[in-house]
């Protein structure tokens, strides 16, 4: 699916995916949400290397977290030990979580991924289209509810 992303719906459920530099999208999208009335839940899924060194905007994420723009926040870090079944990449938390995600999508949430197209993009998406299938996810991305800033 191309890029460009549409603006998103505030009025909307948002769940925000995004690795590595890809925190500058789902942050502007934040931000602009921050912006006006968020009357619908948004939730952070959000990869990166190292959770010592690579914690970029936590005090940012954690503060609209508290005053309740996020309502689900899910960190991963690529370079910790893997646990059993536990999540590694960012979608891992989408097939870990795939009963929840699937959940927000029937209430009308909007999805918006960013990061690098050929790792985060081609396996985010490759989870979503495990969770409701290519059409659906075709439908999504034409209604403006699947939007992807993949580079």
């Amino acid at each position: 699916l191309a890029n460009p992303a549409p603006p998103l719906d505030p009025n909307k459920p948002w769940i925000l995916l995004g690795a590595g530099s890809g925190i500058a999208g789902v942050l502007a999208q934040l931000h602009a949400r921050a912006q006006g009335p968020h009357s619908e839940g948004c939730w952070v899924i959000f990869g990166e290397r190292d959770a010592q060194a690579d914690l970029p905007y936590a005090d940012l994420l954690a503060n609209w977290q508290r005053q309740g723009m996020i309502s689900r926040l899910d960190k991963t870090f690529s370079q910790l030990p893997r646990k059993p079944n536990g999540p590694c990449y960012v979608q891992d938390i989408v097939h870990s979580a795939a009963e929840s995600i699937f959940a927000w999508i029937i209430n009308g949430a909007q999805i918006y991924v960013c990061g690098s197209r050929a790792g985060l993009g081609v396996s985010v998406h490759e989870a979503l289209v495990d969770l409701v299938g290519e059409l659906k996810l075709t439908q999504m991305h034409t209604q403006g509810h699947y939007c992807r800033d993949v580079y």
